[in-house]
């Protein structure tokens, strides 16, 4: 178990080095729509080839092509890449080696969220644990199942919305590309067609895609 923040507590994966950034690349020669990534920790936008834009409810659409663009922890931008493009989504306010903010002026929880960022972020650490409310509101710190729903209604948030996406986050940024079940399983997901379904839902674009823009 380690602390959370807000001193919850909450279980690490078994695997309990996470890599400090995710390189996803356009697949092949066509140009690449990615929406639905919510990251449970503030990340900088280093274009490493070609171009991309990038769109935040509420923001000017902006285009990168060298400079970095950060994107602050539970945002929901939409991400297109030019052909044969490469970016990395760089972790600025967490230390995924060590579970710790990397900046003590960017704090790790949100304080517009704080329930659904603390929850975000023990979902990230450890996908293979069975989230459900009850564990959930038991590492959270809430004496009630209840009690964690209604704070998250308050957020505007889904619990199994957010544990699903963060499911998917830690499975983009680990690269994992196998289908086989035991890699699924790690996921929180029961077999590879249930992560295929959730993968297409989340981020628009078909399984085999994902993989192909996270082949190494």
């Amino acid at each position: 178990m380690r602390r959370a923040p807000y001193g919850y507590c909450f279980p690490t994966s078994a695997s309990s080095v996470v890599e400090d950034k995710l390189v996803v690349r356009s697949a092949g020669e066509e140009s690449v729509n990615l929406r639905g990534l919510r990251f449970p920790f503030a990340v900088s936008v280093q274009v490493l080839k070609g171009t991309c834009d990038i769109a935040i409810p509420g923001q000017m659409l902006a285009g990168c092509s060298g400079g970095d663009r950060t994107i602050e922890l539970l945002q929901v931008p939409e991400v297109t890449l030019s052909r044969q493009s490469e970016v990395a989504f760089q972790t600025l306010a967490y230390d995924a080696y060590r579970a710790r903010p990397l900046k003590e002026g960017r704090a790790q929880a949100s304080s517009q969220k704080p329930i659904t960022s603390s929850l975000a972020l023990a979902v990230f650490l450890a996908p293979h644990w069975r989230w459900c409310r009850a564990t959930a509101s038991a590492a959270l710190g809430f004496h009630r199942s209840s009690e964690l729903s209604q704070a998250l209604m308050r957020e505007g948030e889904n619990f199994t919305d957010v544990v699903t996406t963060q499911r998917l986050m830690r499975f983009l940024f680990d690269g994992c590309c196998s289908a086989v079940t035991s890699a699924c399983m790690s996921y929180g997901f029961s077999d590879r067609f249930s992560l295929d379904i959730a993968l297409e839902n989340r981020f628009g674009i078909m399984p085999r895609t994902v993989r192909k823009m996270l082949s190494r």
